[in-house]
């Protein structure tokens, strides 16, 4: 007898046809019916009557079917646990756009599959190496790619209070033609999504620092070291000190994605998809 034998019998039981139950295995419904039959003769048990090519599920397949699918069900429950405790796989990461709030999503995964393989990259060309999941905006062209849109973000102005231009009632993007910029440096979409907001005001942005880190940038506001754009929920994921203003930018967004590969997905890499689309919700 085989496992499979036991799914197909389980799935006909339920339906109680056995060419809904290959259609659901990709088999053609002689196999199942072939399966079922080798089932019954090692058993010595028929499970099935069989009435002008209709079946039904006997008293005898019942009282088997309450036991084989309880099995199957600890069977399944005992792939999950070994999987659980047995790190098979690694799973890379890009993390381009929204780096805080990923960071807390993964480390909640790693949490529960401690010992998958988790490589994390922060701000990296995409193109450059081989990632299974790509966290950025839509300024990215992945054509390999699936791509999920887990938030649509309103973009604003950073700037210190302590900056005149902070206080008008007529604040506007194309008042900071001569401010110095703060700006995450390539390949953080927030670079390119600056440039493109200045550019769209009629001038482009004057860069006085550059980093990696945003939790440089909410220093250097703090210190009324330039303006910065910014998404607003990233932003408020790195706790602005209270002297840093937010200006919105009407009409300005920031759409980001989950990219991933376009091939059929680990059971591991479905599991933290969801949990990634999920937990921007």
């Amino acid at each position: 007898m085989e496992l499979l034998q036991f799914k197909y019998f389980c799935d006909a039981a339920q339906t109680e046809n056995f060419s809904k139950t290959a259609k659901k295995y990709g088999v053609p419904p002689s196999a199942v019916s072939h399966s079922i039959r080798r089932l019954e003769d090692e058993i010595g048990v028929k499970l099935f009557t069989r009435q002008n090519n209709v079946v039904y599920l006997n008293e005898k397949g019942r009282q088997f079917y309450t036991r084989i699918s309880a099995a199957l069900s600890e069977i399944r429950g005992a792939i999950d646990e070994v999987q659980k405790n047995t790190s098979f796989e690694t799973i890379r990461i890009c993390v381009n756009a929204h780096r805080a709030l990923v960071t807390k999503i993964l480390a909640k995964f790693q949490k529960l599959y401690p010992n998958i393989d988790m490589q994390i990259v922060n701000f990296h060309d995409p193109h450059e190496e081989e990632f299974d999941f790509v966290i950025a905006s839509d300024e990215v062209k992945l054509d390999s790619f699936d791509r999920y849109k887990i938030i649509s973000d309103e973009l604003a102005v950073a700037i210190n209070e302590s900056n005149p231009i902070a206080n008008r009632k007529d604040f506007d993007v194309s008042m900071l033609r001569d401010e110095p910029f703060i700006i995450l440096q390539k390949p953080s979409s927030m670079n390119d999504i600056a440039h493109n907001v200045c550019r769209s005001f009629g001038f482009e942005p004057h860069i006085s620092i550059q980093t990696d880190d945003p939790s440089y940038i909410s220093e250097f506001l703090r210190l009324g070291l330039g303006v910065c754009i910014v998404a607003v929920r990233s932003a408020e994921q790195w706790n602005y000190p209270k002297s840093v203003l937010l200006k919105p930018i009407e009409g300005c967004t920031r759409n980001t994605y989950v990219y991933f590969s376009g091939k059929k997905l680990s059971a591991y890499k479905e599991k933290l998809l969801d949990m990634l689309i999920k937990e921007f919700k």
